[in-house]
């Protein structure tokens, strides 16, 4: 079987607060985190807990994770909230739903995942 490259772009309709019936709805286009890119975050995160307080090492970890995901959301189009676009992850974090966020989340750490929720035209 074949599987698509690291550096696939896979464009999803999350079927989150009812954005797969809508009409109008937004689409995600993510890659997956490879098992190198997976095991550094783990490294990163292990490295903040034994050297910095709880505090620092967890803003430290929350930080990493948001960047390691950012970094996979290629580009994120027909989302409004409020009546203003969102268009990067990170205002997605800022202003969106955290249903979505979560969405994300687990999309980018499960290839399985993409494949399912991949919108093929």
């Amino acid at each position: 079987m074949d599987f698509p490259g690291h550096d696939h772009v896979y464009k999803c309709i999350p079927d989150v607060l009812g954005n797969k019936g809508s009409e109008t709805p937004f689409a995600l286009y993510l890659k997956g985190i490879t098992q190198d890119e997976f095991d550094a975050a783990v490294h990163t995160d292990a490295v903040a807990r034994l050297n910095f307080s709880i505090d620092v090492a967890m803003q430290m970890s929350h930080d990493n994770n948001k960047k390691v995901i950012g970094e996979h959301v290629d580009r994120i189009e027909g989302l409004t909230v409020g009546g203003k676009p969102l268009t990067s992850f990170d205002e997605l974090c800022a202003s969106g739903p955290r249903e979505i966020v979560a969405w994300i989340t687990r999309a980018v750490y499960s290839t399985q995942f993409l494949v399912e929720n991949e919108v093929k035209n």
